[in-house]
């Protein structure tokens, strides 16, 4: 999702060379590059991802999401805050959190409905690069 999110030119790449398998048809537009694909983890099935990074005259985002079953709530979102220098909360009753950088260029969010559970990452990327 970093690398998707961030733009880097390899993440494709980089995304399949990691065992994610890519569908096909994602429709990318001018000023967007899309990866989709899906994967198995080791106690996850199913695990979905979609991301972009979007590149514009004076600005670039990205935005990756992570879609997996968690049925028996085992993924514990009070383990993000802190990781990777993040910092926010989770609701009372473990199901949303949101938590952003220090530079506040990264804004996470997770949201466990019905069984499954989606954690997305919105950056902030900067100036867009010259080709």
């Amino acid at each position: 999702c970093t690398s998707i999110s961030g733009g880097a030119a390899d993440a494709f790449d980089k995304a399949n060379d990691a065992g994610w398998v890519p569908y096909d048809g994602t429709d990318n537009g001018p000023f967007k590059r899309v990866y989709t694909g899906a994967r198995d983890l080791p106690d996850i099935i199913g695990v979905e991802l979609w991301g972009s990074f979007e590149t514009y005259r004076t600005q670039s985002l990205g935005y990756c999401r992570v879609d997996f079953g968690d049925y028996e709530n085992a993924f514990d979102l009070s383990k993000i805050d802190g990781l990777e220098g993040l910092s926010g909360k989770v609701d009372e009753g473990g199901s949303y959190g949101v938590w952003e950088s220090a530079d506040k260029k990264l804004l996470v969010i997770a949201a466990r409905v019905e069984g499954s559970l989606s954690i997305e990452f919105n950056v902030l990327v900067g100036d867009t690069p010259t080709p």
